[in-house]
């Protein structure tokens, strides 16, 4: 049985209860650019991550991304203290 897989609604519900902003960006016919911003203590930055879009729908390699951008995400908190 196959399972369905949207991409899309997997990315913004894993940061949605982070409350991060998420955008998702066509590069070219292979890449995809995931994008996060967030507002720590009133200083905006984001993290970008660019993926092939085969790996967009390979569910394992696409948390393993997101899990990446996540620790970006907390270095940059951080950073910010």
């Amino acid at each position: 049985m196959i399972e369905y897989f949207d991409p899309e609604e997997f990315i913004f519900n894993f940061f949605k209860e982070k409350g991060y902003k998420v955008g998702c960006q066509v590069r070219s016919n292979f890449k995809v650019r995931i994008y996060v911003y967030n507002s720590a203590n009133g200083k905006p930055f984001s993290v970008n991550q660019d993926l092939y879009v085969s790996d967009i729908y390979n569910k394992k390699t696409l948390t393993e991304a997101l899990k990446q951008i996540n620790r970006q995400i907390e270095a940059q908190l951080e950073i910010k203290k």
